[in-house]
């Protein structure tokens, strides 16, 4: 398994139940990725309900609290299976505490004679754009070394721009060429990118996510890399949007996020 796969692994235990350890390499600015969070959640409800004629369609996750590096316990439960739809529910649990829960909704492709599609935005080829070195960005979190990114939407990080949005063309640094990126990595990929916000402000704020919604739009696997555009457009009483859409390098809606979080301008240090 390559960094990804070991990072967002689970391990079986009894019935309904599995583990998994989050890793240190994988953290936002100043905790554990939500979305890597919500990889290692849709990991666990596949290996529990073993159907792969059902993939995944739209996952929902509410953050209780923050995560820790501590091993946590995930509590599947299959709500209903049936012959073309499946809801799980999943539990993370760390300390004998609830970090945060998932629904999780499979449902099988149906015949349709009506299709209508969005059009991916504007964007140049990756091969145009030069490749960012996170380490060039003011203080990059360890997440943002675990990627290949080629800006080409908004403004850099802490700008204070007039608006919120950001994105561009991305994958995980260490897959390979023929990787295909399935619908675990698409859900990590949602919040993988550094938050919109940041475009807008000057310095640097935590933004943990409260609730996140992946919709999935596609259920073959496609290759990398990933064109990813994301946006805020409101920020009131300290919570903030996002919403964000990946797109094929062939011009495929892949998957559509959208999340509430808070901004927090000082955040304290993280205690684990």
């Amino acid at each position: 398994m390559n960094a990804f796969d070991q990072a967002t692994a689970v391990d079986r235990g009894g019935r309904g139940g599995y583990t998994a350890r989050l890793d240190p390499a994988w953290d936002g600015p100043f905790a554990p990725n939500g979305g890597v969070i919500a990889a290692i959640l849709l990991r666990a409800a596949q290996a529990e309900l073993a159907r792969p004629d059902l993939p995944p369609r739209t996952l929902t996750v509410h953050y209780l609290r923050p995560a820790a590096h501590d091993p946590a316990q995930l509590s599947v439960r299959v709500l209903r299976a049936g012959r073309h739809n499946a809801t799980v529910q999943v539990g993370f649990h760390q300390r004998d505490k609830l970090g945060c829960t998932a629904l999780i909704t499979f449902s099988a492709p149906r015949p349709h004679t009506l299709a209508i599609a969005e059009t991916a935005p504007d964007a140049p080829r990756p091969e145009q754009i030069q490749e960012l070195r996170p380490e060039t960005l003011p203080s990059p979190p360890p997440a943002l070394h675990r990627l290949r990114l080629r800006p080409c939407f908004g403004p850099p990080p802490l700008a204070g721009a007039a608006e919120a949005l950001t994105g561009g063309w991305f994958s995980l640094r260490d897959d390979s060429e023929t990787q295909l990126y399935d619908a675990v990595r698409l859900v990590a990929l949602t919040d993988l990118w550094w938050p919109a916000v940041f475009t807008a402000t000057r310095t640097l704020a935590a933004v943990p996510t409260i609730e996140l919604t992946v919709q999935l739009r596609a259920t073959k696997p496609v290759q990398a890399p990933i064109l990813g555009r994301f946006e805020t457009r409101t920020i009131d009483e300290g919570h903030l949007d996002e919403s964000g859409q990946l797109w094929s390098a062939t011009g495929q809606l892949l998957a559509e996020s959208r999340q509430l979080a808070l901004l927090i301008d000082s955040p304290a240090p993280r205690a684990d």
